[in-house]
């Protein structure tokens, strides 16, 4: 086993106590499931991880079972969270866990109250990165664009990389296989050029030397007033990065909690700052 792997070890789970099960879903039209996992406490500060499918089965299988652990170590290892088990069970319920390929799902003990997840723990420092002073694409600063911070994704596709791949659906695919990195296929914002797209990919890596975390303003992303151009008070479906370098995900009715700029028929209050 992994050295880095001191939070959890295979382990029997008992399928009638409280646990996170681990489901694999077909990335295409019908979605064939395949439970490959459970997750449970096994004392103070260790979970048990039961693998419900064995390696020396099909290719198919095995990778299941590799996304599996990476989904494992990523949440409950490499987040540095101070409470792993609680974390296991608000992961059930982000829309990170929708779009992956493996999906968490909280099951209570038989006859327990069902929950789908729960806040993370708090922590004023664990895995917890401040962001840049300036917008990724732009290069401004927030106090110049209003706003929130938005995280960049993994990657941008551009709407020619997504054709000359084959479509969104094919690329899921071949990220199943291994064939190229996984991660949720979003397409660069319109407007953006190939100049755009390097300087983000270049200031995301010199972030990560850093030690803090890229972001790009909600005037690049796009998430503002239809009607004047300003930002959003709820950037719909984007994650936030304050100060501090808490995060918080925008529902995809972002849009209805309105506008930031008081002159506007859509102004409902403001979260953040407006630009001057």
């Amino acid at each position: 086993m992994n050295e880095k792997r001191t939070c959890w070890q295979e382990g029997q789970v008992d399928p009638e106590g409280e646990h996170v099960r681990l489901t694999w879903h077909e990335p295409e039209p019908g979605e064939k499931r395949v439970s490959v996992a459970r997750i449970a406490p096994s004392g103070p500060g260790t979970l048990a991880v039961e693998f419900l499918a064995k390696e020396a089965l099909e290719h198919e299988t095995r990778e299941m079972l590799r996304l599996a652990r990476e989904e494992i170590d990523n949440y409950l290892l490499e987040k540095l969270e101070p409470d792993p088990w609680r974390y296991a069970i608000h992961h059930c319920g982000t829309v990170a866990n929708l779009h992956s390929s493996i999906r968490w799902s909280y099951c209570p003990s038989r006859g327990g109250p069902p929950v789908r997840s729960v806040a993370p723990p708090k922590s004023p420092t664990q895995g917890r990165r401040l962001p840049t002073d300036r917008c990724a694409r732009c290069e401004r600063t927030l106090s110049e664009t209003g706003g929130q911070r938005l995280l960049v994704p993994d990657r941008f596709w551009t709407e020619t990389e997504i054709e000359e791949a084959g479509g969104s659906m094919e690329i899921i695919r071949r990220m199943f296989k291994g064939e190229i990195p996984a991660g949720v296929v979003q397409q660069a914002p319109g407007g953006w050029s190939e100049e755009d797209l390097t300087r983000v990919r270049r200031a995301v890596a010199e972030a990560d030397d850093r030690g803090l975390v890229a972001w790009v303003c909600q005037r690049c992303m796009h998430r503002v007033c239809r009607e004047c151009g300003e930002p959003l008070v709820v950037p719909p479906c984007a994650d936030v990065v304050d100060d501090a370098g808490k995060m918080s995900h925008g529902p995809y009715f972002g849009e209805a909690a309105g506008c930031t700029n008081p002159a506007c028929a859509r102004f409902k209050g403001k979260r953040g700052t407006q630009a001057p």
